[in-house]
């Protein structure tokens, strides 16, 4: 049986020696609900990624370099180090989760620097990033059409965009509308870090790890029954297996680095590594989204989104819709 003092004693020691390590900006920072990353660049300056908002700076509270290594130095005291100049590594803070990317002066010459990014906490129902649904992004008609469309007939979307353009958050808008219209539906996500939030009365959050990959938990998921199947971040043998569950008939989402629609199909379809012909690909998407950050703004919105018909002629054959 497992000794619930002494967890919770163990877990209290080891919050209090973290929020020691990232006292000041940094720390409040990670404790503001609408701070979803704490940065800082190797001049030592923080900025906080909000909440579907902006990149702010935090004026006249810079660090020095040397109190940079000194935060990634305590950081990774029994954690894991890379060449003992990077850190990569997850914490936690009561009941919150971070995960700490950070570089010291051997790989980065311009200064130590670290990127702290918030997840979701733990437990069904903690839903402390408040999600947003599809009507917040103002989307055009024919966009919010295609949308209901494809929940009521089983389709399936594949979001694209480059790192930090939104594409997790977008398609967790379109997975609220999914449950909206079927509550009852079996949802199974499958993510590295739990990010997506689900209101399904019936959901299986699937995280891989070390040990078990994306594709292991994929073929797995199958064997649960999902009415809707979600894939964040798709890499690897996953990409195949999730074209060939999508081709099955099972709806759903998956997510994927690129910087067009089309740039993400052909993602996909080099990742399933020659296992799958360009049709097969194309024919197991009904629409391709394109998400992306305002550079001024910070605000991530849809920038298109298509209608996948086919793979002829050598490319990628798509219907944009209108905005």
């Amino acid at each position: 049986m497992i000794d619930e003092m002494g967890y919770e004693e163990q877990l209290r020691r080891k919050t209090s020696a973290l929020t020691g390590a990232l006292e000041g900006v940094v720390l409040d920072g990670l404790m503001d609900d609408s701070v979803t990353e704490v940065m800082i660049d190797p001049s030592g300056r923080v900025s906080y990624d909000r909440l579907y908002g902006t990149l702010e700076p935090q004026v006249g509270k810079q660090l020095e370099s040397r109190a940079v290594v000194n935060l990634i130095s305590k950081l990774a005291q029994g954690r894991s180090v890379v060449g003992e100049a990077m850190l990569e590594t997850e914490l936690q803070i009561h009941d919150v989760r971070i995960r700490v990317q950070a570089w010291l002066p051997e790989v980065s010459p311009l200064g130590a620097a670290a990127n702290l990014r918030k997840h979701r906490r733990q437990g069904k129902g903690k839903n402390d990033f408040p999600a947003l649904k599809l009507p917040d992004y103002g989307l055009p008609s024919s966009y919010n059409e295609a949308f209901h469309e494809c929940a009521e007939t089983g389709g399936t979307i594949l979001f694209v965009g480059p790192t930090g353009s939104g594409k997790t958050t977008g398609a967790g808008a379109y997975l609220g509308l999914l449950t909206e219209k079927f509550p009852t539906d079996h949802v199974v996500t499958i993510e590295d870090v739990r990010e997506i939030y689900c209101e399904s009365e019936s959901w299986l959050a699937l995280c891989a790890n070390d040990k078990v990959s994306q594709a292991r938990l994929l073929r797995s998921a199958m064997r649960a029954r999902p009415d809707v199947l979600a894939l964040s971040e798709a890499r690897d043998k996953a990409a195949k297996d999730m074209i060939m569950s999508f081709g099955t008939g099972h709806g759903g989402f998956s997510t994927v680095h690129g910087g067009s629609i089309v740039r993400g199909i052909v993602r996909v379809h080099d990742l399933a590594d020659g296992e799958l012909s360009e049709s097969t690909v194309c024919e197991a998407i009904t629409y391709g989204v394109l998400m992306r950050r305002d550079r001024k703004t910070g605000k991530r919105e849809f920038a298109d989104m298509a209608k996948i018909n086919d793979w002829r002629d050598d490319r990628v054959n798509l219907t944009q819709l209108p905005r």
